[in-house]
């Protein structure tokens, strides 16, 4: 049975258009996600750099110069932020009180640039991470003095909040 030529028409054009929507939502949803993540990481990148600049040295000793309280996203338990500083040798350091007795995962980085990436917590709810190596100032040392001792190691920096809002946009 032989099909019209409007009937063969018509399937095409719907064909082909469910074909260009569904590319065109594809490749929007890719641009909004995109837009999206980098703006979700640029914050946690921001709340990193700021706990790095306030971590002093002292001998052995490490010490975060503010107080959880001045920063309320490490407080709250309903989309909560961690923290946590290992030293070179893979022990840790410092971490956020809400994380109790768990531990972060260690996401290697350099000097040079923080690395990002995603992972659940331990209720399985999805959360963003940033890790960077950074090398702390030493206790009592002015301000405007930049140098660095030697035998100074850097420390590894791992920041994690909750994504589901995120993902929820999304």
């Amino acid at each position: 049975m032989t099909r019209s030529l409007r009937t063969r028409l018509l399937a095409g054009i719907i064909g082909g258009m469910t074909l260009l929507l569904t590319v065109f939502s594809l490749l929007i949803y890719g641009v909004i996600r995109s837009a999206l993540v980098e703006q979700f990481d640029t914050s946690l990148a921001s709340v990193a750099q700021i706990l790095a600049a306030s971590v002093e040295r002292d001998k052995d000793e490490i010490d975060l110069e503010f107080e959880v309280q001045q920063m309320p996203e490490f407080q709250t338990a309903r989309h909560p932020t961690y923290y946590q500083i290992w030293r070179p040798d893979g022990t840790v350091a410092v971490k956020s009180p809400l994380l109790g007795t768990r531990d972060l995962s260690r996401v290697e980085s350099t000097l040079k640039a923080p690395v990002f990436a995603a992972s659940h917590d331990k209720g399985g709810k999805p959360q963003r991470i940033v890790s960077l190596k950074f090398v702390p100032r030493i206790a009592g040392s002015d301000e405007q003095d930049n140098r660095q001792p030697a035998n100074v190691q850097a420390l590894t920096l791992a920041v994690a909040r909750d994504a589901g809002d995120l993902h929820g946009q999304l």
